[in-house]
């Protein structure tokens, strides 16, 4: 069952769609402690990473999908910084600490915010946002998806916990403390 769960410490809070006094909610929230290392839904590569004002400190990773005319992302959101976070172009595996649990835009409390989103190839534009390396390129044909149906996934491997699963491992980029 193709879903992205990331297991134990990670609680849902938010689902796919909810209403929300600024609209519907875009992606799911996962909570855990802050610090607690993310695993990567699917094998991709980083293609953005930055701070967003809603999103906080956020990274996006493309996933190459052969079965489908479109193009597929997750983006992970609300990171403690942008030094957790592997630079664009890095190769990550399903699984992989793509960053860690924090706090930042606009948000509450420690969660992840976690999104599947596809677009269709060809059509593009830029994100206003600043990001690493200059702007994320942006399809402008794009959609959210509940990334809690198997469906949405198109059949990619996706990362799932399972109740033996141990921790995933800090990622190898963190910061150092001064």
């Amino acid at each position: 069952m193709p879903i992205y769960n990331p297991g134990a410490p990670f609680v849902i809070t938010a689902r796919f769609d909810d209403v929300r006094s600024y609209g519907r909610h875009g992606g799911i929230d996962f909570a855990a402690p802050r610090g607690t290392p993310i695993p990567c839904a699917v094998q991709g590569i980083v293609v953005g990473r930055g701070e967003h004002a809603t999103y906080g400190n956020m990274a996006v990773v493309k996933h190459d999908d052969p079965t489908t005319q479109m193009d597929e992302f997750t983006l992970y959101a609300h990171m403690p910084g942008l030094c957790f976070i592997p630079a664009i172009g890095t190769a990550v595996e399903r699984g992989q600490a793509i960053g860690l649990v924090g706090n930042t835009g606009d948000s509450t409390d420690a969660h992840l915010h976690f999104e599947l989103v596809w677009a269709v190839a060809g059509t593009w534009l830029t994100l206003d946002n600043p990001y690493e390396g200059g702007r994320l390129p942006r399809p402008s044909t794009v959609g959210r998806l509940d990334p809690l149906i198997e469906a949405n996934w198109y059949g990619m491997d996706v990362y799932q916990a399972s109740d033996d699963a141990g921790p995933v491992s800090r990622p190898a980029w963190s910061c150092r403390a001064a």
